[in-house]
């Protein structure tokens, strides 16, 4: 996670808010998991973090074979590490697909909702 090494000695209080979500990815990380369940891995963190995060996690993913559960509203986000996407309103499916196809080509209004949000803010996709 490229976390400086002065950072394993200091307290959760007095890292910052990047390093701290950066620390709890790596903490989930270091037992080696098939799957990790990341909920927002990146919200809140600011827009180099944020690609330093989704960077490590895209190369776990493909060099490393994790699995990767990732929630978010962040489609950008998830058009940078995710090949298959589930769209959720309501508490249930109503969309699922490759995510190019979800993201290109939205069929649910829920999902036309996401990606409207997308629309203009430079979106990213691998």
């Amino acid at each position: 996670m490229e976390l400086p090494e002065a950072t394993f000695n200091r307290r959760p209080s007095e890292l910052s808010g990047g390093q701290n979500q950066r620390v709890a990815i790596a903490r989930a990380l270091v037992v080696r998991p098939a799957i990790l369940i990341a909920d927002e891995p990146v919200s809140g963190l600011d827009l180099p973090l944020r690609n330093q995060v989704l960077n490590v996690l895209h190369m776990l993913i493909k060099d490393q074979g994790l699995g990767l559960l990732l929630v978010s509203h962040d489609l950008d986000a998830v058009a940078s590490v995710c090949t298959r996407t589930a769209v959720l309103a309501e508490g249930r499916i109503v969309e699922e697909g490759p995510t190019g196809q979800i993201l290109n080509d939205a069929r649910h209004p829920a999902t036309r909702e996401l990606n409207a949000a997308r629309v203009g803010r430079g979106a990213l996709s691998r």
